[in-house]
Order: C-alpha cells, then structure tokens, then sequence
C-alpha cells in the first residue's frame, strides 16, 4: 500500500535534559535552561525546561505582555510570587501567566 509516509518527530527524554546555566546572569537568577524547540527540530515552539537550584529565581519580578507562559512543577517546591500574595507549588502544581494590555499587570517571579 502506497502513501505518504511522516518520519516520527525527535523525542526529548525531559529526566535526561541538558542544562545550559548564564555564567553571567544577575546573582540569584542562574536557573538552568534547556530550549525544547531546537531538540525536536522545530523553531517556533517556546517551551523551556528549567532547572531551578534551591534559593534561585528564574527570572526577575515581570510582567508577560508578548505571550502567556505555562508552568509545570515537575519535582520539588517552588513558590509563584504575584501581586495578590504566592502560592507553593508542589510536583505536578502548574499555573499561567496571561498576557494582554487590557488587563491590570499581575507580575510573576518563580521561585
């Protein structure tokens, strides 16, 4: 039987990943980051896998005016700071970040 055949995508093993740490990022924010896109072949895709040590912070305190950001806890704790209070995350815990210009600002830092 005749037909296209699709050649099965890249598979990432997340447990496996490769961390990349900024050397010179601000003290405090050295997460490390690993870019999904590039390992399936694709360049339009944003997702990340981070790697947060105890006491770090991904990113400073933001606002998220581009595009909405989804977060998955995959192990440990981290704490979501936001405008109302923070919340803990515990493994499996995930939250959004939505974006737009008519909404207030609800910034985020995760910890």
């Amino acid at each position: 039987m005749g037909g296209y055949h699709r050649p099965m995508p890249p598979r990432v093993t997340m447990a496996r990943a490769d961390f990349t740490y900024e050397a010179d990022g601000p003290a405090g924010f050295r997460a490390g980051m690993c870019r999904l896109g590039p390992l399936l072949g694709v360049d339009q895709l944003g997702a990340s896998l981070c790697e947060l040590p105890p006491g770090r912070a991904i990113c400073p305190y933001h606002d998220e005016h581009a595009e909405e950001e989804w977060l998955l806890v995959l192990g440990g704790r981290s704490t979501l700071r936001q405008p109302d209070g923070q919340d803990v995350l515990e493994p499996w815990a995930r939250a959004v970040a939505r974006r737009g210009r008519d909404r207030p600002p609800r910034g985020r830092a995760m910890r």
